[in-house]
This record gives C-alpha cells, structure tokens and sequence, in this order.
C-alpha cells in the first residue's frame, strides 16, 4: 500500500515535472517569437526612418526646383526688359525680329508653366506617397502595441503557470517527506 502511494506520487511528480518541462519550452519559444517581433519592429522603424529621409531630400530637391525656376524668370524678365529698351529706340528698323522675340519669349514662358505644372504635379504625388507611409507607419505602430500588451499577457500567464507548478510540486515533496517521516 505505502508502494503504491509512493508510485502515485512518483507518478504525480513526473507528471508536474513534464507540465514544467513544458511550459519552460514555451516560455521560451514565447521569447524567441518576441526577439523576432521585436527586431521586425526595429527594422520597419529603419524603414520609416530611412522614408522619411527620402521625403525630406525630395522637399529640399523641390524648394532647389522653385529657386531655379524663380531665377530663371527673374532673368527672363531681366532679358524681356532689356529687348524692350531696344525696341524702344529702334522699333521701326527691327519690328519683324521683336516679333519674332515675342513668339520664342512665349513658347519659352509656355515651357516654363508646362515645368511648373510637371513639378506640382510630382510634389503632389510626393505628398500622396509620403501621407501613405506615414498611414502605413501609424498603423504599423498601433499593431507593434498591439502585439506587444499580447505577449505581456501571455508571458504572465506563463509565470503564473509556472509558479504553479511549482508550488505544486513543492507542496507534493513536502506531502512525500512527511508520509515517509510518519512511517519511519
């Protein structure tokens, strides 16, 4: 009968040893799968960051552009200005060459808006972009906390598990040495 209540605990004992066993591999696996969350989350952070470096270079780029542009029609006026002032004074004799200045000044300036209206069309598929990313990344942070309060959850039902079984199995020893104790 005594042999019989040692195999039981015995048994009770490796069993508590195997849930223990157990639930360590898990806690770890559960470690690992956050390791691996957690450089995901680094690497997309480097993602938006290096997206973002991006947009700024494409907004210095734009404010170069706009200069450039600006430049190019203060010389332009500057040029106009001075083609006027010699018109002035000669406008019988070259009539037909202002004329002409006018219809390339025209197609210069057509040009002009034809650039004007391609760089705010690129600024304007850059905002969409970069207001996509930036929706990609808000989302991307609310899914990290998301997983993040998960696996905090999981990891304290794992050590209430594991305090568990421990306790279990200390108070199994504790049962076994007084049995063995009052039949001595």
């Amino acid at each position: 009968m005594v042999t019989k209540e040692k195999l039981k605990h015995l048994r009770n004992e490796f069993n508590l040893r195997n849930t223990e066993r157990n639930l360590i591999e898990e806690l770890a696996v559960i470690k690992n799968e956050t390791g691996f969350m957690t450089e995901l989350v680094e690497e997309l952070l480097q993602q938006t960051s290096e997206l973002q470096y991006q947009v700024e270079m494409i907004e210095i780029c734009k404010a170069s552009e706009e200069t450039k542009i600006q430049n190019n029609i203060a010389c332009l006026k500057e040029h106009k200005n001075g083609f006027d002032d010699y018109f002035a004074k000669e406008k019988e004799i070259l009539r037909t060459q202002h004329q002409e200045q006018r219809n390339k000044e025209a197609e210069e300036e057509e040009n002009e808006r034809k650039k004007n209206a391609q760089v705010l069309e690129i600024d304007e598929q850059f905002k969409i972009e970069a207001d996509c990313i930036e929706k990609e990344c808000e989302e991307i942070e609310k899914e990290c906390g998301v997983l993040t309060k998960r696996n905090r959850a999981i990891m304290l039902q794992l050590r209430r598990r594991l305090i568990e079984s421990e306790n279990t199995r200390r108070a199994l020893l504790k049962q076994m040495k007084q049995e063995s104790n009052v039949e001595e």
